[in-house]
């Protein structure tokens, strides 16, 4: 539920997490809209449409590979970032070749000793 959270609400927590010696964190991020094109940026744009309409406006959008950095300097280590190929290739094969590398992602990561 991260896209939910302000940036600052969430990298205010991950200390917290990763100062114990056997931890893990799951979640879910978006990358910036501007990152996408066509179709997906379109799709990305109604949802977010929606979800405010709904009172639960996107506010927080995250670049992968700056996420990565900012978790493994805290001590979590990236286990596993499933992006948006990733997720259709599990739950939607048939769109595989239409979806973008940037887009939601969910992330796993833990403390190098819990790994």
């Amino acid at each position: 539920m991260v896209p939910y959270l302000t940036e600052e609400a969430f990298f205010a927590t991950l200390p917290y997490i990763s100062r114990w010696s056997r931890a893990q964190v799951v979640f879910d991020y978006v990358n910036a809209p501007s990152s996408l094109t066509g179709a997906a940026r379109t799709a990305h744009e109604a949802l977010a449409t929606r979800v405010a309409a709904a009172g639960e406006p996107f506010r927080n959008f995250l670049d992968t590979e700056t996420l990565h950095a900012r978790l493994e300097a805290l001590g979590l280590r990236v286990i596993e970032d499933v992006g948006p190929k990733q997720i259709a290739a599990r739950f939607s094969p048939e769109h595989v070749p239409h979806v973008q590398e940037r887009g939601g992602h969910i992330l796993r990561a833990a403390t190098a000793a819990f790994a």
